[in-house]
């Protein structure tokens, strides 16, 4: 009898020490993010009963870095914050599925640049972002879809794909 209490108070402990999927990945993390969206660009008529016509360009987001920090909320669920040098923090809702990560959409500012100006001057745009990440041991690995309108001088666009990621390295 006594070897089958030392056996459920062994296993006990076991399984309080192991950690939940969700801790697993908890912490702090370094991350930088870049990459280009293609934009379709509404470009007026010089002659104003003309239609215009419609351009599709790329657009280089300016790359960002910084500090990302992954928090429990739930047995799945996380809050990922992305404290971005030299700008706004971006906080997403996210959850957890094995190794892969979900982040819920999100209304943030980027900054980019395209061939749409006539000068090389970065537009500034409010979009929606979302993504989903793999976890590769202490590196998460996120594709991030970006999507919305907004407007480069005069020129109405709308975000048509993306090919954007973030590399976030676990801080030790």
């Amino acid at each position: 009898m006594k070897k089958a209490y030392i056996f459920i108070i062994a296993a006990l402990v076991v399984c309080a020490c192991q950690k939940s999927p969700v801790d697993r990945i908890s912490g702090s993390y370094s991350f930088k993010n870049g990459g280009t969206l293609e934009v379709l660009g509404k470009i007026p008529s010089v002659i104003g009963t003309l239609p215009g016509r419609d351009t599709v360009v790329n657009s280089s987001l300016v790359p960002e870095s910084g500090q990302m920090r992954i928090l429990p909320k739930g047995s799945d669920e996380i809050v990922v914050t992305m404290n971005i040098t030299g700008g706004n923090p971006v906080i997403f809702n996210g959850k957890l599925t094995d190794d892969t990560i979900t982040l819920s959409p999100v209304e943030r500012k980027v900054t980019m640049f395209n061939e749409l100006n006539a000068i090389d001057l970065p537009i500034d745009a409010s979009v929606k972002v979302q993504g989903v990440g793999t976890i590769y041991g202490n590196t998460l690995v996120f594709s991030m879809e970006y999507n919305g309108n907004f407007a480069s001088g005069n020129i109405p666009c709308r975000i048509l794909s993306s090919n954007v990621n973030c590399i976030a390295t676990r801080n030790e």
